[in-house]
């Protein structure tokens, strides 16, 4: 009798141990899936963030988008763009960027010249 006691504790401990297993591995996997949308997600913020710093110094004339990449003076400054759209009007430039990487990131800024 007390060995059939032990070995039904023995086969709960272990049912719980697998179940608190699982659940850690699933949680664990949800985090790590979270944590590499949200790096991708910065990397697009920092190169938008840094478009618009370099944009803000230099002059819309020498820029051109062509196949998902935008180039400034024939070099490249930013690709997997979606979407570019600019206007100036007196002194003040409204632009519309997307980048598609994974994910879309869309911006809109409005800049003086």
């Amino acid at each position: 009798m007390l060995k059939s006691i032990v070995l039904l504790e023995l086969i709960i401990s272990i049912v719980l141990v697998s179940i608190i297993s699982l659940i850690s591995l699933d949680f664990t996997f949800s985090l790590y899936k979270q944590n590499q949308k949200n790096i991708i997600l910065n990397i697009i913020k920092m190169d938008l963030e840094s478009t618009k710093l370099f944009l803000n110094i230099n002059k819309f004339d020498k820029i051109s988008y062509k196949n998902k990449t935008i180039k400034y003076n024939n070099n490249i400054l930013l690709q997997n763009v979606s979407k570019f759209n600019y206007s100036s009007s007196n002194d003040l430039t409204k632009v519309d960027i997307c980048i598609y990487n994974k994910y879309e990131v869309c911006k809109q800024w409005i800049m003086k010249k």
